[in-house]
């Protein structure tokens, strides 16, 4: 069964999953320079393949994309990425990135923003960190979500910003990894932490920033960790009365803050912390560390899970080859994979983002070994003729011993012709 997972599920959506291939290459040997001209060039449902290099933002509004990082490529981008007004029968997968670039232009920024999507946006295996900045005004939450009904993240690390000196008459500050906002957001294996606190000459020790801002709308977080920002610690600043006075310590950010009644959560599996409160203890007034949920209003419900949980596929990959699948679960746990040839996120009260396009196979994969890692590789057999690229949807579904099955992370197995 293992020999043939993607084979017939590719052959079967051959129609249906086909793509161009767009190559952006920095350094000319492809068909775009960047990715936003990969995305100009692109029509909906087109592949951008992106081999290494350090890329300018992009913004993609409105058409279905898979950007997909290159196999052992290393594709590092700009802050200010953002996916808009997709239809809901749209879809935008960014798999691989590293958006941790400053773009150095005082931009107040967030390094991911998603608005207004009634389609499907997974973000998976990629690093979004806006880090220490020079921000212009209020520094952004790294992922900013609003009014987007579909989003997904897994595989994933996620920081927060922090302002690193005043300008235009702004304050230092930090803010969290993510802010969800009238939105549908799911994590799994994420780690996801606020920014730091700061101390800039003239100013107290900052605080750290919360890791998760949960406003109205849906967050689901299954085996990820949420931690609240560093504070910032103590330090001597000028007095107004002249000479030097001791600054105390910021406190530590927390770790999740619910501050919208219509504000629904649901943790399984999910750790959450406060942030360590700045060191020092020289100062009167000590910090303390943050708490890891602040729940100001709204819903949260808690249910017990493996915290440690992955879904793993090398992608994309080259027909006539083979795709190695991992995956990282409790021991003697029973594990499935959903497969598609499609994408179309659709999400179930108790069950969470079920990410591959029905009708989807299931297959029954094993059961998880004593070291708790369970390797295979999948032949992917040959495209048929014509056809570039396929996307094939997979998610995790685990069974504890003596527990139910529940959703996990998800993964995009783009495979290409060998001539790319």
């Amino acid at each position: 069964m293992l020999r043939t997972l993607f084979v017939s599920v590719a052959l079967a959506g051959a129609l249906g999953a086909q793509s161009n291939v767009i190559v952006v290459d920095g350094t000319g040997a492809g068909d775009a320079l960047s990715i936003g001209a990969g995305v100009a060039l692109a029509n909906d449902g087109d592949t951008l393949l992106v081999r290494s290099g350090d890329y300018e933002a992009f913004t993609i509004d409105g058409k279905s994309l898979f950007v997909v990082e290159d196999a052992g490529a290393s594709v590092r981008v700009n802050s200010g990425v953002e996916v808009l007004n997709l239809a809901v029968d749209q879809a935008v997968v960014l798999r691989g990135l590293d958006i941790d670039r400053d773009p150095g232009t005082f931009l107040t920024v967030p390094a991911l923003e998603i608005t207004d999507c009634s389609g499907t946006v997974l973000v998976e295996d990629s690093r979004i960190e806006l880090g220490v900045r020079t921000f212009t005004f209020k520094v952004p939450s790294a992922i900013e979500v609003t009014r987007s009904e579909r989003v997904s993240i897994t595989s994933a690390s996620v920081l927060g910003g922090t302002q690193n000196e005043g300008l235009l008459l702004t304050f230092p500050g930090s803010e969290s990894a993510l802010s969800v906002e009238d939105s549908t957001v799911s994590l799994y294996d994420v780690h996801a932490v606020g920014g730091q606190g700061v101390a800039i000459d003239g100013f107290a020790p900052q605080p750290g920033a919360e890791g998760v801002t949960m406003r109205a709308g849906l967050l689901h977080v299954v085996s990820s960790s949420i931690r609240g920002g560093h504070g910032a610690d103590e330090t001597f600043i000028n007095s107004p009365f002249g000479g030097m006075m001791c600054a105390a310590a910021g406190d530590g950010g927390d770790g999740l803050v619910m501050l919208h009644p219509r504000g629904v959560v649901t943790l399984r599996g999910a750790t959450i912390q406060g942030g360590d409160r700045g060191d020092g203890a020289q100062c009167s007034g000590g910090a303390l560390d943050g708490t890891p949920i602040q729940q100001q209003t709204g819903t949260l419900t808690d249910v017990a899970g493996p915290t440690d949980v992955s879904l793993s596929v090398d992608s994309p990959a080259r027909d006539h080859t083979s795709a190695s699948v991992s995956v990282k679960a409790p021991p003697s746990s029973t594990i499935f994979l959903l497969v598609s040839a499609g994408i179309d996120a659709q999400f179930s009260a108790g069950l969470g983002l079920v990410t591959p396009a029905a009708p989807f196979q299931f297959f029954t994969l094993a059961v998880m070994p004593p070291s708790g890692v369970f390797i295979f590789g999948a032949p992917l057999g040959v495209l048929p003729p014509g056809v570039d690229a396929l996307t094939i949807e997979t998610q995790l579904a685990l069974a504890p011993p003596g527990a139910p099955a529940c959703l996990h992370g998800h993964a995009t197995l783009t495979i290409l012709d060998p001539s790319f």
